[in-house]
């Protein structure tokens, strides 16, 4: 009896966790980005949902702290997995050196980072030096050295990807709706990214590879973001418009659970992604959670979890995940 009640406890416990199986999201702004999962961190008064030209409207100031308008992947991106981002770009007024005392350029940014290292105050992009965990397409205005689109890669280990051609002359004009896609390739390390005039004969192409020596990053938001100048030489001030926002990436890496008695025990068995790992937790109050099984790496198919120990009370159960 004892078995049956802690499985139908598990059945419960899971049941709660959303396992989607959509690897595409679209938001277009129709409806208050709230309900699909949008947050805001930082300053909540440089993003503003226009309810009634459906969009958002964005400041980005690098005079406030770093501030997003993010959304969980629902998964955590390495450099082995294949992904695609594509977003529609106005921007109302560009200035750099706002500050006289930071009078070079600063970034425009729209990405992904990762949530943990991103909330952090030591989290610091304008130093160049500390902000690990980042792909990004980065707008810089021209100080001299001419308007920059630099599609970035910031490793867990802080050491950024250069390559010859990683970023591209170009310059975002202004009051001209701008189709940005980037599409990245693992099997080739390469992200393509292009910027095209939705209603001019604009654009550009910047393809950049990772080098042998870029090591790899983990990201789990994509954000919208105004970062602080702090610790930086440059400043920046602009407001514009976001739109058309879709994302590609791989599934959720837990799929298709269920839970297999038998005689005196039972099992949890789940489709697991590669590059994960998996374990069984459980609890008798939620306070506490204790790792209850062995951990076992993803193979792309189906994994078995059985708790070392079926006779223990009955209690909550969840897997946990991990990817190394």
């Amino acid at each position: 009896m004892r078995r049956i009640f802690g499985l139908i406890l598990l059945l419960l416990c899971l049941a709660l966790i959303p396992l989607a199986r959509a690897a595409t999201f679209q938001e277009d702004f129709s409806a208050n980005p709230q309900t699909s999962g949008w947050r805001v961190f930082g300053e909540t008064n440089l993003f503003y949902w226009n309810s009634t030209n459906r969009n958002l409207e964005v400041t980005w100031d690098s005079s406030r702290s770093n501030s997003y308008f993010r959304r969980p992947l629902g998964t955590v991106l390495g450099k082995q997995d294949d992904f695609s981002l594509s977003f529609a770009l106005l921007i109302k007024d560009i200035a750099i050196g706002v500050d006289p005392e930071k009078p070079y350029t600063f970034e425009m940014a729209v990405g992904f980072h990762n949530s943990l290292n991103a909330s952090q105050a030591s989290f610091v992009r304008g130093t160049g030096s500390n902000s690990a965990n980042l792909v990004e397409f980065n707008y810089f205005p021209d100080d001299g050295y001419g308007p920059t689109v630099w599609p970035a890669f910031v490793a867990t280990n802080g050491g950024w990807n250069y390559y010859p051609d990683c970023y591209t002359i170009f310059e975002l004009p202004t009051n001209v709706w701008l189709d940005i896609a980037m599409n990245y390739q693992a099997a080739t390390r390469t992200l393509t990214t292009r910027v095209t005039g939705r209603d001019q004969p604009l654009g550009m192409t910047n393809v950049t590879i990772l080098t042998a020596s870029f090591k790899d990053y983990r990201v789990d938001m994509f954000s919208v973001t105004s970062y602080s100048g702090r610790n930086g030489g440059g400043s920046l001030l602009a407001h514009g418009v976001v739109d058309d926002i879709q994302l590609t990436v791989p599934d959720p890496p837990i799929r298709d659970f269920s839970v297999l008695p038998a005689a005196g025990q039972w099992s949890a068995r789940l489709h697991a992604a590669t590059n994960w790992l998996f374990w069984l937790e459980g609890t008798t109050d939620f306070r506490s959670w204790q790792t209850v099984s062995a951990v076992a790496g993803g193979t792309g198919g189906e994994i078995t979890l059985t708790p070392t120990n079926p006779a223990a009370p009955a209690r909550f159960f969840r897997v946990g995940a991990a990817r190394p």
